[in-house]
Parts: structure tokens; sequence; C-alpha cells
């Protein structure tokens, strides 16, 4: 009986190493990777960071008008996630609609939008070329990227 005993020791070890592995292998696809979307619609992504942005000035809007810090359980309870969530997802919809359409703003356009934008104005108070890449910058922003979504 000593081999019999043997026998299944070893087989339940071969089992337990088996089982191991495969557990390894089902979830090793999440060591290293990352996600950089949550979700789309059509051709247009909804990244991360442009939900985390959106959330952070949601979040800094209500602040500004209460006065008082909002924790992220705060902002979850009032489901600010999820409000964030839907105008990304609907700003995604009009930009698909708009890029099947073929359409687009001009540059002349989107330049005067830009220049009117107070947050990139100067000491004058005019726009500032230097404070619009900086900016960007802090917001993780490349003009390009930025440009693309005004």
């Amino acid at each position: 009986m000593a081999k019999g005993g043997k026998a299944g020791q070893v087989a339940l070890w071969i089992l337990l190493a088996l089982l191991i592995v495969g557990l390894a292998g089902f979830g090793i696809g999440g060591f290293g990777g990352s996600i950089r979307s949550i979700g789309s619609v059509g051709d247009q992504e909804i990244g991360t960071n442009d939900y985390a942005r959106a959330l952070r000035q949601e979040m800094n809007a209500i602040v500004a008008q209460t006065g008082r810090p909002l924790s992220m359980q705060q902002a979850l309870a009032f489901g600010l996630d999820r409000s964030v969530r839907q105008q990304l997802v609907t700003t995604a919809a009009l930009d698909d609609l708009a890029a099947q359409a073929g359409l687009s703003v001009g540059d002349a356009r989107l330049a005067a939008e830009i220049r009117a934008m107070s947050a990139f104005g100067g000491t004058a108070g005019a726009f500032d070329r230097d404070t619009y890449r900086f900016m960007l910058e802090q917001n993780g922003f490349s003009e390009a990227t930025f440009e693309a979504r005004v």
C-alpha cells in the first residue's frame, strides 16, 4: 500500500503543478498590460486619460462651487463617474457621426477658438504660446491631441 500511497501523492503534486501553471497562464496577460481605453463608439476611442481628466475637471468644478473638498468616494456616491462616462460616450458618438459625414472645423476657426480660451492667456490677458504649451503639458495633452479634441 506504500507504493499506491506514494503514486497518489505524485499524481496529486503533478495535478497541483498543472493547476498552478494553468492559472498562471490564465492571469499572465494582466501583468504588464495596460488598459488604454474605457470603450469606443464607432471609430472613436474613449481613452482612460480622457476619462480621468474629465472626472477631475468635474470634481474641481464641484469644489469650486461648494468651497469644500470632494473625495473620490463622495464623487462616486453622487454618480459623477457615470455622468462623466455618459458625457464622453455622447461626445464620442457625435465625433464619430461627424467623421463619417466628413465634417471638420477649419484651421482658422480652430485657431480662433484656442486663442479665445482664457486658460491660455498670458500676463497681459492675450493668448500666449508658452502658456498654451505649458498648460497642455500639465494636463497631459500634446498640441495635436488637444487641437483634435477642440
